[in-house]
């Protein structure tokens, strides 16, 4: 992939930015729209129960069972589907979601220790002989490191940037009186003649009020 020398400099300049807070940012967007809508998926199915805040700062996990799964004395459920990463962990989850460095998102059916009087091991098994069925293979089905039988995906792009809600649109629309909003302009594909550039506050307005109505 071959990148402008203009695109170099910007990251040079900015990787504090790029590696914190904008990263962050968009991750923390990006994962609450895919939480809300899997929680709104289970709970369509009816008869499960989950957590979904991973990656966005709070619990930092998101995993759903069945309601008649049990759950350990911490609320931990001991077994559960969970929204995971399959191979070594990038330094973000958006990393993962996008399939930076081979990783990728998965969902995984994890067993916390024992369940209904079965050790560990012998779930593992279990697991381990399902993880052969064709069926479940040529569903995509993988085996991972930790026992674990998971479901590997990635979101393109291009079509997770043509649907992100993040940003200046959806994040500040609420300036309260004398606030301020952080905000970065990008230049992109700037035509190869020109050399330096600025940018200029041209005018600036307080909002109109809004007209009341009275009878």
């Amino acid at each position: 992939m071959n990148f402008t020398k203009e695109a170099c400099l910007f990251v040079i300049k900015n990787i504090a930015s790029i590696e914190g807070e904008i990263v962050e940012t968009v991750q923390k967007n990006v994962f609450k729209a895919i939480n809300a809508r899997l929680e709104s998926r289970i709970k369509a199915i009816g008869g499960w129960k989950g957590r979904y805040q991973l990656a966005t700062g709070e619990a930092d996990e998101t995993d759903f069972a069945p309601v008649t799964w049990p759950e350990s004395q911490d609320g931990r459920y001991r077994a559960s589907y969970t929204l995971g990463e399959s191979g070594d962990k990038n330094s973000y989850w958006l990393s993962n979601a996008l399939g930076v460095n081979g990783v990728k998102l998965c969902f995984q059916f994890w067993v916390h220790g024992g369940l209904g009087g079965r050790s560990k091991g012998d779930i593992e098994r279990k697991v381990i002989t399902v993880s052969n069925i064709a069926a479940v293979k040529e569903a995509g089905m993988i085996l991972d490191e930790d026992k674990a039988l998971c479901l590997p995906f990635v979101f393109d792009a291009e079509t997770l940037a043509a649907e992100y809600r993040g940003g200046i649109l959806s994040n500040n629309t609420k300036v309260p009186p004398g606030g301020a909003v952080r905000f970065m302009i990008v230049f992109y594909k700037l035509p190869k003649a020109i050399t330096d550039f600025s940018v200029t506050a041209i005018e600036a307005r307080m909002p109109l009020k809004q007209a009341r109505i009275t009878e």
